[in-house]
Parts: C-alpha cells; structure tokens; sequence
C-alpha cells in the first residue's frame, strides 16, 4: 500500500512538471518577443562624423526570439525620460518594426548638431514594451540610454591602468594612430575571456599607440595609468 501511495504521489508531481513546462512553452512561442539586442549604453558623437555634418542617424539593434512572421510587426518603443536641455533635437524613426521574415530590427533615431552638445551631453532613456502583436522579452534589456554629444566620451571598454588614463586628447590620438575608437582587445572581447588585455591584438595595438605618441612626441603614454 505504501508503495502504491509513493507511486500515485511521483505520477502527479510529474503530471504537473509537464503542464507547467508546457505553459511556458506555449506562453513564449504565441508571440514574439523583442529587446534591445546590448545592455550597454549607446553614445552618439557628432565627433566621429565630418565637421560639416549637421545631423546623424544612430541604429539600436533589436532582438526577436519567437515565430517569424508573414508580415511587419511594429515594437512598442517608448521614451522614458526625455532630454534634459530644450534646445537637443532629436526624431525617432516610426514606426519601428521587425520586418515580414526577420529576426532583428533597427531602432533608428535622427539627431541634429545643436550648439548645447558640445558643451554638454544629453540623454535620452528609451524603452521597449509589450504591444498586441509582440511581448517584451529579456528584462535587463528593456531600457536603453541614448547619449548625444558633440564631444568623445569614455569608451565602456577603456581601462585605465592598461590604456591610462583617458582624456579627450588621448581619444583623439588613438583615432588618429589606430582609425577608430574600437575595442583595441579586438572583436568579441566584450563577450570572449581570451580577448583580454594580454591577448594578442590588445598588445600590438597599445604598441602602436604608444608609437604613435612617441612619434609625434606626446607627453603622454597608453600605460600603466599614464
């Protein structure tokens, strides 16, 4: 009889396992869900464009984990916190949608070069939420800042003690030696433990930066906190 017992018992706790993972499955496979495609905030510099440019267009990567679909899908995107200084003008580009058979989108927002930016950066906080025809998907990834400058500001990847200490200068320096203001561990680092600062490509690159200085006679170094 207790054997019987233990036996109905372990029936119904896998009875519920199943429909439980069941729901979820179908929960998640209805619609499709969307969310900014990187965490990280998006800095948009009119310092990496021709002087003569008055206005840039940014493109936010958007993610989709669900069916594909037959036709356009619009995502609900939202403006949390507006900017802070009057005189900013920006325009977002609606509808935003994931295209008839895809699986990404582009948030793509216009901004016009006003006087404020370079004097000081401005931000935009801008969300993604459920809408009827797509639900919001991973959480931490649901809002975004939007940083617009006329200025450089401090790449997420920098690391003082390995490049130094950033300035302005020193940005623009590495733009100058190296092309870009790209990860100089290489591509993937953000995501790849072996691409860290004693790889390879980080080596060489600081290298050539500190070439570069040494060239053009610099005061400064990309070093050791220098």
């Amino acid at each position: 009889m207790k054997l019987f017992n233990i036996l109905i018992l372990a029936l119904v706790i896998a009875c519920c396992f199943s429909a439980c993972t069941t729901d979820k499955l179908d929960v998640w496979s209805e619609k499709g869900r969307v969310w900014f495609t990187s965490v990280k905030d998006t800095v948009a510099s009119f310092k990496k464009y021709p002087v003569a440019d008055t206005e840039m267009l940014i493109s936010i990567p958007i993610s989709l984990a669900g069916p594909v679909a037959d036709q356009d899908r619009e995502i609900n995107v939202i403006v949390t916190k507006d900017k802070r200084n009057s005189q900013t003008q920006y325009e977002i580009q609606r509808p935003v949608y994931i295209k008839a058979g895809a699986t990404s989108g582009l948030l793509n927002i216009k901004v016009n070069k006003t006087e404020n930016l370079a004097l000081l950066a401005d931000t935009l906080n801008l969300g993604i939420r459920s809408s009827s025809v797509l639900e919001a998907g991973i959480v931490k990834n649901l809002d975004r800042i939007v940083i617009l400058t006329n200025k450089y500001n401090k790449p997420w990847w920098w690391y003082d003690f390995r490049m130094g200490i950033w300035s302005e200068a020193k940005h623009q320096t590495m733009i100058d030696a190296l092309g870009s203001d790209d990860d100089v561990r290489g591509q993937g680092a953000e995501s790849n433990y072996l691409r860290g600062w004693t790889h390879a490509d980080a080596l060489y690159n600081i290298y050539l930066l500190n070439k570069y200085c040494e060239t053009h006679n610099l005061a400064y170094r990309f070093m050791n906190g220098r």
